[in-house]
């Protein structure tokens, strides 16, 4: 199925007629669930019309990165950014494979990068989006297509890269993340999740509840910065 085609058929009285097929609905139709199987059948209906789930391809970045389960050496530290980003793409809807951890080489980020967008149409990256000398994000991302964003004026999460690749002929969006755990949270609802809940069909709704509350006490923000508590 086409990702530009509703994720469901339109409720409304054809669907209780059995030469009716389903209609295309506009942004934001909610998704085929387990409930709305039996009636679709039952109404002569053998397809559906949908949008497939997004393909995300996750990526941590950092010669210090070592697997969880395996032995830690010298100035190492166990990845768990991956997990954390594999989760939050499923839950969004997505369908997700870690392409595994790029050494700080430009050459080794932009092999596993190619790797990542010949499948997927979202990549993800933790990591090496700074100014360091071993932060190779920005330009892997120039290097493989183009860079159309970085940096934003939030906190947590200043360091931010956006940019696309595309490969035959079908666009992939690349997300490049802080290193940083909270950081890396915080970004992908931010940033990642509106895009692939807008490739899965949900319209402009980013399948959070959202409350405004009265803290107790002043947060103090970073001048000229978002603060995201």
């Amino acid at each position: 199925p086409e990702r530009s085609k509703p994720n469901s058929p339109r409720s409304d009285s054809s669907c209780c007629s059995s030469t009716a097929t389903p209609k295309s609905g506009g942004t934001g139709t909610p998704p085929i669930t387990t409930l709305a199987i039996a009636p679709l059948a039952a109404t002569g209906h053998a397809a559906a019309v949908v949008h497939r789930r997004p393909r995300v391809a996750v990526i941590s970045t950092g010669d210090e990165l070592v697997p969880p389960g395996q032995p830690l050496g010298p100035a190492q530290i166990h990845e768990c950014n991956s997990f954390t980003l594999a989760a939050q793409a499923a839950e969004a809807g997505a369908e997700v494979r870690r392409m595994g951890i790029a050494a700080d080489t430009l050459p080794d980020l932009l092999a596993l990068l190619r790797e990542a967008v010949a499948w997927g149409d979202v990549v993800v990256l933790s990591g090496g989006v700074s100014v360091g000398a071993h932060d190779h994000v920005k330009a892997a991302f120039s290097g493989i297509g183009q860079l159309d964003v970085w940096r934003v004026a939030i906190k947590p999460g200043r360091p931010f890269a956006f940019g696309r690749a595309a490969v035959d002929g079908r666009p992939a969006y690349l997300f490049g993340l802080p290193g940083n755990p909270v950081s890396v949270f915080v970004t992908f609802e931010l940033f990642v999740r509106p895009v692939l809940r807008r490739l899965a069909g949900h319209g402009g709704s980013i399948g959070r509840p959202e409350r405004i509350v009265r803290v107790a006490q002043r947060i103090r923000g970073s001048s000229g910065r978002q603060t995201i508590a």
